[in-house]
């Protein structure tokens, strides 16, 4: 598909729309997104209950709804925002084809795998090197998600160009949207972001 086209799937002509012309669905969702991050700011022990502990997610505490919270859930604004508008975009492209209810399955089991791997791998870490902090680690964040968006995108416009205010940003397309999200996650986790 040439992104020169008056209409992008992805991206609106207008920044606005992609607010106002959100499934509710979607809306929500970024809602939720960011509700989680302000009172994680006015309540500083939530993190321990939404965020993946492995200690906490079995055992006395049992926390197992943290498998699916951690992946709504984000100590950063800017990665709480980013979450909020790829629900607001990927919203607008995906519920007119698979409907509200298949986004929410796809996006119940998209966490729901993350987090079960982020809590194996946590006790796996801690077998094999018997270091507490791997189980008492809080992981949370949007990556997972934001990942299994950009496949999607990969998935159904393989060819769409990739572009800022309508000029092409080269070569890249969607195809190349997962790869670049891998990088860009790389970085930011190479300076503590």
């Amino acid at each position: 598909m040439d992104m020169m086209a008056d209409q992008s799937p992805l991206v609106p002509s207008n920044p606005a729309d992609a607010l106002v012309k959100a499934p509710g669905v979607a809306k929500g969702l970024a809602g939720v997104t960011i509700l989680l991050y302000a009172m994680g700011q006015l309540i500083p022990g939530l993190e321990s209950v939404l965020a993946i502990k492995a200690t906490n997610t079995y055992g006395a505490h049992s926390y197992i709804w943290n498998v699916f919270t951690a992946g709504f859930f984000n100590n950063s604004i800017v990665l709480a925002l980013v979450m909020a508008i790829a629900f607001l975009v990927m919203g607008r492209f995906l519920v007119p084809a698979w409907g509200s209810i298949e986004l929410l399955r796809f996006m119940f089991f998209a966490n729901l795998f993350t987090g079960i791997i982020i809590f194996f791998s946590q006790i796996i870490y801690y077998m094999c090197t018997f270091n507490y902090k791997y189980l008492e680690a809080p992981i949370s964040g949007g990556w997972p998600l934001l990942a299994a968006f950009l496949v999607t995108i990969k998935q159904r416009l393989p060819d769409e160009m990739l572009a800022v205010n309508g000029q092409p940003l080269g070569a890249l397309c969607a195809r190349d949207l997962p790869a670049i999200l891998v990088l860009v996650a790389a970085g930011l986790s190479f300076f503590g972001v």
